[in-house]
Order: structure tokens, then sequence, then C-alpha cells
């Protein structure tokens, strides 16, 4: 039945089997980048649009990983200044907690407001791909079924996985590296936190099924 529907849909696809699951690859006029579905013969589960793959995965991991800048530079504090064709940190001193804010000849930028836009603006705009994601889905069903269901639990768990993974990475960043250490570790937890929070998203949408 989920063979024939995407036939009377207008898609062609090809199939590949694995064990008890068949892949699915189908397109309309041309493949489309990430376009893949999964059926599996154990418990008939159809999988659309998997947004941790293609360009969809690729815009979000990207996403992520500005969220996880933000993150970082809370974390980092300070201020810092366009200088020279490059960027100045100044960091806050831990025992008075004082910070450089600038001058005549210096016009500073604190992290923690800037980190905090980064953040918000790449979580929005991540969780924007996702809707656009699960209403095109949506359009091209024709309702709001499983598929568009799958890409909503994980847009929302890769949305929930990137803010976590980002604190995280650069609380034990700034533990292992100091303020360097919390804009890598910010990065890398937002995106791994993403994806992996994408992937849990879905099994758990598919355990409770």
């Amino acid at each position: 039945q989920f063979l024939a529907g995407l036939s009377n849909a207008g898609w062609q696809y090809t199939t590949t089997t694995f064990g008890r699951e068949t892949q699915v690859t189908y397109w309309k006029e041309g493949p489309l980048t990430g376009e893949v579905g999964v059926w599996s013969t154990r418990n008939h589960y159809a999988r659309f649009g998997d947004n941790s793959s293609g360009s969809m995965g690729m815009a979000n991991g990207f996403l992520n990983g500005v969220g996880g800048l933000g993150t970082g530079m809370v974390r980092m504090d300070g201020t810092f200044a366009f200088r020279n064709g490059g960027i100045t940190h100044y960091a806050k001193n831990p025992a008075t907690g004082r910070m450089f804010y600038g001058n005549q000849y210096v016009n500073v930028h604190r992290m923690t407001q800037c980190g905090k836009w980064i953040s918000r603006g790449g979580t929005i705009a991540g969780v924007a791909i996702g809707v656009v994601e699960v209403g095109y889905i949506w359009h091209q069903t024709g309702e709001f079924g499983s598929e568009a269901q799958l890409a909503a639990a994980t847009t929302l768990g890769g949305g929930l996985g990137a803010w976590g993974g980002a604190k995280l990475g650069a609380l034990g960043g700034f533990a292992v590296g100091g303020p360097i250490g919390a804009l890598i570790g910010g990065i890398g937890g937002g995106i791994v936190g993403g994806f992996g929070g994408s992937w849990f998203g879905g099994v758990g949408y598919n355990w409770f099924r």
C-alpha cells in the first residue's frame, strides 16, 4: 500500500532491502536531495523527509553550530572588538568580575548580549526549517499523518538536543580549555546534540506510535 500510494501520487522510486527494513528513495521530475523514506516490514512504519540527511540536515547542522557558537559566547563572557581586520577578545577578570568596556579608541561589544542573539537566531532558523519540512510533507501527502508527525518529532527533538548539547558542550569546554574551549565546545555540542536529538525524536515517535 505504501509503494502503491507513491505511484498513485506520481512519485518515482527505487527500493533497497536491509534485513527487515526496506529503504525507498523517491522523487518527482528528478532526484530531490534528502527525500528518503523508510518502510519497515516489521511494524509497517513509513518515514518521509529525514531531516538528519541531505540539504535539510546540512542546513540544520550549520544552524545548530551557529546556535552553539552563541551559547559558547555567553559562557565565554567578557567583551570583544573588531580591530586590525580581526577580532580581539577581552576576558572578564575571574577574581574581580571586572571587564574592559572600551574607550575613545576601542569600541567593544558584550559577549553575552551578542551570544544570546546569535543563539536565538540559530534556534529560530533551525525550527523554521523543520516547520517548512513538516508543511511540505503535509502538502505532499494531503494529511498530517505519520510522515508529517515524524518530521515534527525530529524537529522538536533536534531543537531540544541542539540547545542542551550546546549548553553542556560550552560548560565542558570551558572547564577543559577556558574561554576558547567554551566556544569550541558550544559549537560542537550544538551540532552533535541537534543530530542526536533529531534521531531520538524519530525513535521516540516510532516507539510510542
